[in-house]
Order: C-alpha cells, then structure tokens, then sequence
C-alpha cells in the first residue's frame, strides 16, 4: 500500500506531474541497453518489465523484476551510476511514466515528506529483493513455488491464511521471477495440484494448503 501511496503522490507533484510522459511498449521489446546514459527516472504504470544480463555463452539473466508502481533506474542514478548497466525489457505490454531525473531527485532529496515516504519505499523494495534471493536459493522448481506462496506470493497478500492467490499477471511472468522455464513451472504446479497443495485455476491458485506446502521446504 505505501508503495502505491508514494507513486500516487510523486505523479501528482507539480514538479514531476508537468514534467513527464508516458510510453507505451509491447511484449519483449528492449527500452534500455547497457551504456544508455540516465536522464530519466521510470515509473511502472502498467506491465511487467525485467533487468536483463547475459553470461559469457549468451545466456539470458534476469536479475529483476519490475512490475506495477516500480520504480527503474533510481538504483544506479543513486548509487553514482550515470549509464544503465543492464537491458531493460518488457515481459508483456506495459506502460511507464518517465521523469525528468533532476525533477525526481529534487522532489525526494529536499522535500522532507517525499524523502520519508521514499526511504519507506527503499525499505519494502530491499525487504521484497531478500525475500526474491531466498527464494531462489532453493534447489527445486517445486521449493521454490512453496516459499513463494508462503512468504506472500506478491506484495498484496499481506495473510497466510489467505486460500486464493493470484500469479503476478501470468505463469509467463511467475517462471521469470522464480527463474525457471515455463515448461518446467507448469508441470509442477500440475504435480503439485494432484498432490493436493493447492488447485489451480487459470492465473488463480486456490484452496492453498499452507500446512502441506511448509513441508516442501
């Protein structure tokens, strides 16, 4: 919530409000290319976009996931980063409000309530990026799919007791974040659904087993 609240109130800022746009781009185009100098700071109004890197063999890396109300490229600009160090690109159609970055700096650098609420929002991002990397510390497509459900499944479940739970836009999206192919993503949860952790229906998981999924992990 207080992640929405913050993008609600620094969209309505006569400072960025009068001096932004938005653009509008399909699935799997690259915005951004390693090198692209920041003068821009993104706001993700629509959609899913994603950090790529890639090995030495020209493997794909997907180091993260931005979705709706993110925030792109304050990281690097903040941390003394003047060019963008990763691709950019879209997972599905989305939308992105881009702000002027000496416009969004002067509004959470100087104005003491931005800069509370951002520092909040800095906060819950670093919480939501360690609970990412524990998850992906575990082994198994199957672990993985637990942990994720039972430490939230996404930023509006804010219960456990919760039966229902949405994928984050699509199992398209879900397989990137918990970096396993989507093939490998849909047998499990089809296993995972006969052994009665939960049922899943379309983008919905539902009549969730919190007890069982404990012991997967």
């Amino acid at each position: 919530m207080e992640q929405r609240d913050f993008v609600k109130s620094i969209l309505q800022h006569p400072l960025i409000r009068n001096h932004c746009r938005i653009e509008e781009y399909k699935r799997n185009i690259i915005v951004k290319t390693p090198g692209t100098l920041i003068t821009e700071i993104g706001i993700v109004l629509k959609g899913y976009l994603k950090a790529i890197i890639y090995s030495r063999c020209g493997k794909e890396m997907c180091e993260t996931i931005f979705g709706p109300n993110s925030i792109v490229l304050e990281y690097l600009h903040f941390s003394g980063d003047k060019r963008s160090t990763y691709n950019l690109g879209s997972i599905n159609q989305c939308q992105i409000c881009w702000i002027p970055i000496e416009n969004f700096s002067k509004v959470v650098l100087e104005d003491p309530e931005f800069s509370k609420m951002y520092i909040r929002q800095l906060a819950k991002q670093g919480l939501e990026n360690q609970r990412l990397i524990t998850c992906l510390g575990y082994k198994t497509v199957r672990e993985r799919i637990a942990y994720w459900i039972i430490s939230g499944g996404n930023s509006a479940m804010e219960s456990t007791e919760a039966t229902e739970l949405e994928f984050p836009v699509s199992q398209e999206v879900f397989s990137e974040i918990l970096h396993v192919t989507r093939s490998s993503l849909n047998q499990e949860l089809q296993k995972m659904s006969a052994d009665g952790l939960f049922a899943v229906k379309r983008n919905v998981l539902k009549n969730i087993d919190y007890a069982k999924l404990v012991n997967e992990i």
